[in-house]
């Protein structure tokens, strides 16, 4: 084989990785099968990738590229933030329907980790490159008509994933298109539920927190929080008048006289 360079050849023999793992299972990619199945030595196998798991890593890298083509295909060049992501939703059954093996093997990766301990770094290094893509294909949708979503963009992200992982692998079982595809235009919908409306603003952070108001005046800004919300009852609310009707007032001319309290030692209360 014709020397490549070494990203070229490393991009090649992920390829072959895949091809034997969609073939024979995720199991029967070995730094040996590869270097047989690509033609190449083992020497050159290894000095493209220290280990198996970092060939693995990049064979997951590879899933996910080769992955997002459908969606980013799909999109038009036009049209509001709706039509882009029903869009992406044909471009992912149609990413599935051409590139099932693929899909199989990505939760074939997945799984792994959570079955062994020695895969567990790839399994979470997958998921996490899965994730990434999700963030930029709705930080791209996001960027073509300029808008904003409600809730934090991995968030999002991982929501998504979380939804459309199910839903390929319950096709991979049942088959049912209509249903599949019926499912991620619902997701669609979902997504578009979270773009923030003109004139709409985050009125409090997730988890119940306290939020944070910014009040602008003519010369300065002045930052707190909000407390949540506190019921006043009528009766703390006449006691509260009738105690601020009772305090002193300052006599015209003259200084305000003592509270009866003001010089008392502590702990010298009447009883």
């Amino acid at each position: 084989m014709k020397r490549l360079p070494l990203a070229q050849r490393r991009a090649h023999l992920a390829d072959v990785a895949l091809l034997i793992a969609a073939r024979d299972g995720l199991d029967a990619v070995t730094v040996r099968a590869v270097a047989r199945e690509a033609g190449v030595s083992l020497g050159t196998v290894h000095y493209c990738f220290d280990d198996k798991d970092e060939l693995l890593r990049e064979m997951g890298r590879a899933l996910v590229a080769v992955a997002v083509d459908p969606v980013r295909g799909s999109l038009p060049a036009g049209g509001d933030f709706s039509a882009l992501v029903h869009a992406a939703a044909d471009g992912l059954m149609a990413g599935l329907r051409t590139m099932e093996g693929r899909r199989l093997l990505s939760f074939e990766l997945s799984t792994a980790g959570a079955r062994s301990v020695a895969m567990n770094d790839v399994a979470r290094v997958h998921i996490d490159q899965v994730t990434d893509m999700a963030v930029g294909v709705l930080t791209e949708l996001a960027d073509r008509v300029g808008i904003t979503y409600r809730i934090e963009l991995g968030l999002l992200a991982r929501l998504v994933v979380a939804v459309i992982d199910g839903v390929e692998l319950r096709w991979l079982v049942e088959r049912d298109d209509d249903a599949t595809l019926a499912t991620f235009h619902e997701l669609a919908d979902v997504v578009a539920s979270y773009v923030v409306a003109d004139g709409e603003q985050a009125a409090t952070t997730p988890g119940g927190g306290e939020a944070v108001a910014t009040t602008v005046l003519a010369h300065e800004v002045v930052v707190g929080t909000i407390a949540p919300e506190v019921t006043v009852t009528p009766q703390a609310a006449a006691e509260e008048a009738a105690a601020g009707a009772a305090t002193p007032t300052v006599p015209e001319g003259g200084p305000a006289a003592p509270h009866p309290l003001a010089e008392r030692p502590a702990g010298t209360l009447d009883g």
